[in-house]
């Protein structure tokens, strides 16, 4: 019987051990490694982008001027509104090849995460806080990885308004983070002008930012400004995703309001930047609406285990796990069309997955459909209205190749070139292969 309590008492004191443990709260050391796990289940499974960061990451083989990537559109900036950003993708593409958007992606996690982190640093204790971290990059993972510059500007602004309320940040450490905001996104001043409120260091860096970018651009900067704010007018109907309302786009994230109505007074400041981001009523804001707004979750007075932790970022991982399907990946298209080619696609998301894949190609559509000649944008309306191509539009002088995934009639005048997989590459008839 002694021999029985002594095991009883041995299996209890190593019970209530762990119980003593499992209470303790993470270091930040054990929360970066929380972070750490995630990123690399996006490295074992990478998610591609599906747009921007591929064409940034090739701008240095066009030494950073868009007009040499698409000559054909003629909106295109006499500028690169992404010089430093596009410096830094084209770093670590030149580093790592064509898996290059996976470090750019990780760096965009770990942004997030430190943003999220410090906007929750009111919480009960930090088991919940890391969780609410996590919890949180998850709802923005869709953005996360497409990794454009405006997805870092947002990462810069959250940590930036985290640590606005915090007296130990000198005011100098605050225009630092400012000017490297500006530098990196010509639209800059969305993102500093809410910061401004809280902290007059940002107000310095908005007015640096802005001469900064009139020296770099002259009067050209004025007017890829207007032309961005009259986007929508000059599409001619062409709906563009992001610019759907946050409502019809972002339903399924209403339940993120409900820590708001709970805790909105704790807080009323922040519904200041909430109020801005909203304004415009457009879905690519999602990315800074989503933490802004969950962060408010912080005030609930949760006491999370380190097993309860461990299991919401299990059941995190296993929701976004996915990698890309090969049917869908730039790999498609890789060498598709000889380098140098001159083409023209009918779908955005072919264009930037050509530029991606292949040599110095001169391509149509540009970034923006607002950009392209009239033509190109009736053509597109055609194809996508009708599954063809517009009569007279394809000029053999002027294009080698058309390349596309979504018409269902033959275009007259080609013969087909090529197919991989879903996208098919057709030449004209009066040009030999």
């Amino acid at each position: 019987m002694s021999r029985i309590r002594l095991f009883l008492n041995a299996a209890k004191n190593r019970y209530e051990g762990l119980v003593h443990r499992n209470r303790q709260q993470v270091t930040t050391m054990e929360a970066l490694l929380v972070v750490s796990i995630y990123a690399a289940f996006l490295y074992a499974f990478p998610v591609e982008p599906g747009d921007d960061l591929l064409r940034h990451m090739k701008a240095y083989a066009y030494d950073y001027d868009y007009r040499a990537m698409w000559p054909f559109s003629p909106g295109i900036p006499h500028f690169d509104p992404y010089l430093l950003f596009d410096m830094f993708a084209g770093g670590m593409h030149k580093t790592f090849g064509a898996k290059g958007f996976i470090p750019v992606q990780i760096t965009a996690l770990y942004a997030y995460a430190i943003g999220i982190y410090a906007l929750c640093k009111d919480a009960e204790d930090r088991n919940w806080r890391i969780t609410l971290t996590m919890a949180i990059v998850a709802l923005c993972m869709f953005r996360i990885t497409l990794a454009r510059p405006a997805v870092f500007e947002s990462a810069f602004f959250l940590i930036a308004l985290a640590t606005c309320g915090n007296e130990k940040v000198k005011w100098h450490w605050h225009l630092a983070l400012g000017l490297f905001m500006t530098s990196f996104y010509y639209l800059f001043f969305i993102y500093l002008i809410p910061l401004v409120f809280y902290r007059r260091a940002y107000l310095v860096a908005l007015l640096i930012g802005l001469a900064g970018w009139f020296h770099y651009a002259g009067t050209e900067y004025v007017r890829v400004l207007r032309d961005v704010f009259m986007m929508n007018s000059m599409r001619d109907g062409l709906r563009v995703a992001e610019d759907a309302g946050l409502f019809s786009y972002g339903a399924k994230y209403l339940f993120i309001l409900v820590p708001v109505i709970c805790f909105w007074r704790r807080d009323w400041k922040k519904l200041v930047s909430v109020a801005w981001f909203a304004l415009p009523n457009q879905a690519r804001y999602l990315e800074t609406l989503i933490p802004l707004l969950s962060s408010y979750a912080r005030f609930w007075q949760m006491r999370i285990t380190q097993t309860r932790l461990l299991l919401v970022t299990f059941c995190i991982l296993l929701w976004n796990i996915g990698s890309t399907p090969r049917e869908n990946s730039y790999a498609m298209l890789a060498g598709i069309v000889p380098a140098g080619s001159r083409v023209v696609s009918l779908e955005n998301e072919t264009m930037f997955k050509l530029i991606y894949t292949n040599d110095n190609l001169r391509v149509t559509p540009c970034q923006d459909i607002a950009w392209d000649t009239p033509v190109y944008r009736t053509a597109k309306m055609t194809a996508l209205r009708y599954g063809m191509l517009a009569p007279g539009f394809f000029n053999p002088n002027q294009y080698d190749f058309l390349v596309e995934k979504n018409l269902t009639h033959v275009p007259e005048g080609f013969q087909l070139y090529t197919v991989s997989g879903k996208y098919r590459v057709w030449k004209p008839l009066d040009i030999k292969s």
